[in-house]
């Protein structure tokens, strides 16, 4: 596939991505005002769930592809032609290797220690994952009854769907 077609492709996609976007915006402004029959509002938001479930695996695809081509393909065939920039005048763009650096704590105890050690402990932070704060805040209102004091954490709630597949039996013609 050529450069062009891959455009072209991309382009098209974007553009019925982008129209879809806007129909489920229109659809979801419909349901907002009640103009969504209640059959269609579920049934819309599962096909818009699924879907989109769909559409972030493509995505997260696409996403890896471009991380293979900026952290591999491309600084790799710079390498190769022992090059460490090049000019592309039709798209009006350059592309050099800058070098990234990634740390990681192997014993993180003995790291901490380290950054203290050296006058570094301003690295430091404490935190606490959120959804794990939010499972525990859960598990104490409904299991111990008792609230989190209010002055340290703030908990609230909001109802989501729950979508489960059954086997629907056959019905003598109702709609809702």
């Amino acid at each position: 596939m050529s450069i062009k077609e891959l455009e072209e492709h991309l382009q098209s996609a974007l553009e019925a991505l982008n129209k879809a976007r806007d129909e489920i915006v229109t659809f979801v402004g419909d349901a907002e005002h009640g103009k969504v029959r209640l059959k269609d509002l579920a049934s819309g938001f599962f096909t818009i769930k699924t879907k989109y479930t769909e559409v972030d695996k493509a995505l997260t695809e696409v996403s890896s592809n471009v991380e293979r081509l900026n952290k591999g393909v491309l600084p790799k065939a710079l390498h190769e032609a022992d090059l460490d920039m090049i000019r592309v005048p039709e798209i009006g763009r350059s592309f050099s290797i800058r070098t990234n650096y990634s740390a990681t704590m192997l014993d993180r105890e003995a790291a901490m220690g380290w950054l203290r050690d050296t006058g570094n402990e301003s690295l430091i932070q404490e935190t606490v994952n959120a959804g794990t704060l939010a499972s525990f805040c859960r598990a104490m209102i409904l299991e111990q009854g008792q609230e989190p004091p209010p002055e340290l954490i703030k908990v609230t709630t909001y109802d989501s769907m729950s979508i489960n597949k059954y086997t629907p039996k056959p019905t003598k013609g109702g709609d809702e």
